[in-house]
């Protein structure tokens, strides 16, 4: 893990301020005086003609505490109060480049308008996996604490009351950000409370995942996560055997990456499915930029209640989506009814291992399920008896961990971050703390403890729907031929004697984090 540089630039609406212009001037140029408005301020020195140190308060930036530290030099240009990093002359080390002014603006004889424009530069020693992630969530946060700045400095100059400025964040799920933790609330509004998840969360996934909302299967201990996530696309499309003749359905497409990319490697027509208004139009933007639009149409409705006729598609994919239903009886019943005789289910999702116990449940699954609107979560075990009772020949159910090494996934979350997540204070709703933030990192730090656990792991399909009522058991090197043509040359984790025994699978036992690759896991 080293030093990466998050750049963020803010630009903040004007705010009306009920004094002249020259006396709001006078007052930012004070900036011992100003600093104590400063939400983050913890001290700040002056060390020369104009230029001074800030020292920020300690605070949690992505997943590791950090104190910044940055030398500006202040001066007045016109109507503005302007400053820029310098290096600090007595050796202090600085972490943080701030450069910027403030701009006043009279409209009257006592009263004037105020933004500021700023742009900062901030050394984080976070993963480089998770540098996506911690910019995005810095410039909200950057936004909002100019706001409250702002507003700090505005009371300050209007009544002469210095008070530190109070960030207002949003609560980005509202009511169902503080029900998120009750199972059966999410099981009962799981519409609502899906929709709101991923309206907040959306632009910061894509900030870190691109449009591939979904975990990758790595073969490389180097291999980029692009590499691992496009595999695992490339596992699904083979393994269902879709080509330019079939018509698919990927049910939860997100923002249509994976959905755009099965029409690119099959030429097949591709419908993508989601119930998030935001993410179709994303997705519909993802098409044309690709070139896919005559193949790829995206449509909003809920899987669990399909609005296609018997007998429509011939495979049906997802991604890690269908973890957000309640009911997976229903929605395999569904999938059974629009898929054509013959129709196929290749896909991948979220699960738990077999028979967790209940202090796995309440320590890795359950924080998982309430920080990213699941509301239970399956196992490998439990989705074969779904399809099968749906009607399906279940060909494939595997965790993944047989197929290559899925622990990479998590090494954005390393040992140091989390135990500076576990040192945190756990109030969730505290003075000038981020509740999407805090969503976010738990959920990721319990994915990481859980997958490292073996008790939270990912799960492959392939169910078949009969072409006659005849229920027919599969050879048991059924599906082995696809799998390894879409990994290209067979990989040393994959053969008969771990994929084909899926049928009786059962929790693999907890995985230490590999040094070297994926480790073979045989089911018991």
């Amino acid at each position: 893990m080293g030093k990466v540089c998050c750049e963020h630039t803010n630009a903040s609406s004007p705010i009306e301020v009920k004094c002249s212009a020259e006396d709001v001037i006078r007052y930012l140029s004070d900036v011992e005086k100003v600093a104590q408005c400063y939400p983050d301020a913890d001290k700040v020195e002056k060390l020369g003609d104009g230029t001074y140190k800030w020292t920020m308060t300690e605070r949690n930036v992505a997943t590791v505490r950090l104190r910044g530290v940055q030398v500006c030099k202040y001066s007045r240009d016109g109507n503005s109060v302007v400053w820029e990093a310098v290096d600090p002359t007595n050796g202090d080390k600085t972490n943080m480049q701030s450069n910027g002014k403030f701009l006043v603006e009279p409209t009257g004889d006592s009263s004037c308008k105020v933004l500021v424009e700023a742009k900062l530069e901030t050394e984080v020693p976070i993963p480089q996996m998770l540098v996506g992630f911690a910019r995005k969530l810095a410039e909200r946060e950057m936004r909002l604490t100019w706001n409250a700045y702002l507003e700090a400095i505005k009371k300050a100059a209007e009544t002469g009351e210095l008070s530190k400025g109070v960030l207002n964040f949003e609560d980005p799920l509202g009511e169902r950000l503080q029900q998120r933790h009750d199972p059966a609330a999410r099981t009962k509004d799981y519409l609502g409370t899906v929709n709101a998840y991923y309206d907040a969360v959306t632009e910061i996934y894509r900030s870190g995942w691109g449009n591939h909302f979904h975990f990758g299967l790595f073969f490389d201990k180097d291999e980029p996560a692009e590499v691992a996530i496009k595999r695992l696309e490339t596992v699904i499309v083979t393994a269902g055997n879709i080509s330019k003749e079939c018509k698919v359905l990927d049910i939860g497409c997100g923002v249509g990456g994976p959905t755009c990319n099965i029409a690119l490697m099959s030429g097949a027509k591709v419908t993508g499915l989601n119930i998030n208004e935001k993410q179709l139009d994303m997705a519909r933007k993802r098409a044309e930029e690709l070139g896919v639009s005559d193949s790829v149409n995206f449509e909003c409705a809920d899987a669990m209640k399909m609005p296609y006729p018997d007998n429509t598609f011939d495979v049906i994919t997802f991604f890690e989506s269908v973890c957000h239903m309640p009911d997976k009886d229903l929605f395999f019943q569904e999938c059974f009814r629009v898929l054509k005789p013959g129709g196929r289910i290749s896909a991948s999702d979220w699960m738990q291992c077999e028979n967790p116990t209940e202090q796995e449940v309440h320590h890795f699954i359950e924080p998982i399920c309430s920080a990213h609107a699941v509301p239970h979560m399956g196992s490998v075990g439990s989705y074969r008896r779904s399809m099968e009772k749906a009607g399906f020949i279940v060909a494939t159910a595997v965790d993944l961990r047989v197929e290559g090494d899925i622990l990479r996934n998590w090494e954005m979350l390393d040992s140091l971050a989390i135990k500076s997540f576990h040192e945190k204070p756990k109030e969730l709703f505290t003075e000038n703390n981020d509740p999407l933030m805090d969503m976010l990192i738990t959920g990721g730090v319990a994915l990481s403890e859980g997958a490292k656990a073996g008790v939270f792991i990912l799960g492959r399909f392939l169910a078949l729907k009969p072409t006659s009522p005849m229920r027919w058991d599969p050879p048991s090197n059924y599906g082995i031929f696809p799998v390894a043509k879409a990994y290209g040359t067979q990989p040393p984790l994959l053969g008969p004697s771990t994929v084909s025994a899926d049928r009786n699978l059962k929790r693999p036992g907890a995985l230490p984090m590999p040094e070297e690759g994926a480790k073979r896991v045989k089911s018991e």
